[in-house]
């Protein structure tokens, strides 16, 4: 039995999950009516997915992405000061992780305890080259030309999430089931990261706890993970 996660070969000595709710329960399905929202979500909401990385930054750095100034925001903001979009200052953006949102995050250390795979990312890609469902998905959103890469499965928007999710479907379609997906992070290639399907056998080495600004390591994480999205962070936090 392994006591590790398995990626690129290496096994690996645990991983983190960060959530804003107990991290050791399954999230729930997406309502009724509105979409799959992770990036390896079940477009027909069979399986669902933890999400985690190598380290607690690693899974802030995914996290805070969404506390980035859109393109949109950001050409409005420099049409409002009547200034190009090039000269705008970040900090005229004030791009922040908000204090509450912080104060909402919790995070557990556990091993994943399966000996069936993990699928990685790139290394198992060229095995879905075949894979009519993810190839029209692939022409329907980015054009006949464009090929299946790890640009295309990490790519942002509804059409990367058509993708990535279809991915997420055929990988958990193979036989044997693999455990999960191995990907590095789309903002810091230097993070391993994870989407474990919930069948996945999980050992918590660790209670769920409250990230905390007294903590030294919490603190520096979430300032690193900050730093990466060129976000501010709350003062108790500096």
């Amino acid at each position: 039995m392994t006591e590790a996660l398995v990626a690129e070969g290496v096994y690996v000595g645990g991983a983190v999950r960060v959530a804003s709710y107990d991290p050791t329960l399954l999230p729930l399905f997406a309502a009724d009516g509105e979409e799959p929202s992770g990036r390896f979500d079940d477009p027909r909401r069979e399986f669902r997915v933890r999400y985690a990385a190598h380290s607690v930054r690693g899974c802030l750095v995914e996290l805070m992405s969404q506390w980035r100034p859109s393109a949109s925001e950001v050409v409005a903001r420099a049409r409002a000061f009547k200034r190009s979009e090039f000269d705008i200052a970040p900090q005229w953006l004030d791009p922040a992780v908000p204090k509450a949102w912080l104060s909402q995050q919790y995070m557990v250390e556990f091993r994943a305890v399966r000996t069936t795979s993990i699928f990685d990312l790139p290394g198992n890609l060229a095995d879905l080259s075949n894979d009519e469902r993810i190839a029209e998905l692939v022409v329907s959103g980015f054009g006949d030309d464009q090929v299946l890469d790890v640009a295309t499965v990490m790519m942002a928007g509804p059409a990367g999430r058509r993708v990535s999710q279809q991915v997420a479907r055929s990988v958990y379609e193979r036989q044997p089931r693999p455990d999960g997906i191995h990907f590095r992070s789309r903002f810091d290639p230097d993070e391993l990261c994870w989407a474990l399907y919930s069948h996945c056998a999980i050992d918590w080495k660790t209670s769920a706890r409250s990230l905390s600004s007294e903590d030294n390591d919490d603190r520096a994480a979430v300032k690193a993970a900050a730093a990466v999205h060129g976000l501010a962070v709350p003062q108790e936090w500096r």
